[in-house]
């Protein structure tokens, strides 16, 4: 994707893609229109990858959403990506991503919330001056590792439910 300012909401469905940007977070911009989700990745088994984006002014700034009742293959990649003003970071519900080298700051709930069974890796994020830091609700076994989680109105890490045995390193 070239850089430039996409004020549209990027729904990619129950496809797999590779959406990348070629200049990077600090000149490629997504921003949806208000009440909307920046990037949706779809439903079923999903492997996508998201690298290169600021995402601004979002309900959630990313939504990984497999639709079923367990998905260990669904596996998309977030990384390298600015989130920010959103009302959640990254929300992923019954999907296993991998969440990397992003920065996710002033959002008003969680710079990334984790719902459902799956094994999520958290690693080498940023996630500042959100409502919560990490948020999981019966979110099976993540790894979060090497993040720095700082200064949030809330929890730095939120755990819930007795079906989250999350693996935290450094």
């Amino acid at each position: 994707v070239d850089p430039g300012i996409y004020t549209e909401a990027v729904l990619c469905g129950t496809k797999s893609v590779r959406l990348l940007s070629t200049g990077g977070p600090s000149v490629t911009f997504i921003i949806p229109p208000s009440g909307q989700v920046g990037v949706s990745l779809g439903e079923g088994l999903n492997t996508s990858t998201l690298s290169g984006f600021t995402i601004s002014n979002a309900t959630a700034g990313v939504s990984i959403a497999s639709g079923l009742a367990a998905c260990p293959a669904c596996t998309p990649t977030i990384i390298s990506n600015v989130i920010v003003n959103c009302g959640r970071g990254i929300q992923a519900q019954v999907s296993s991503p991998t969440i990397s080298y992003n920065r996710i700051q002033s959002c008003s709930g969680a710079g990334i919330h984790l719902g459902g069974p799956a094994a999520a890796l958290i690693e080498g994020n940023l996630i500042e001056q959100n409502g919560l830091g990490i948020e999981m609700w019966a979110a099976g076994f993540p790894t979060i590792r090497n993040n720095i989680v700082r200064r949030n109105l809330g929890t730095g890490i939120l755990l819930s439910n007795n079906f989250c045995l999350p693996r935290a390193t450094s």
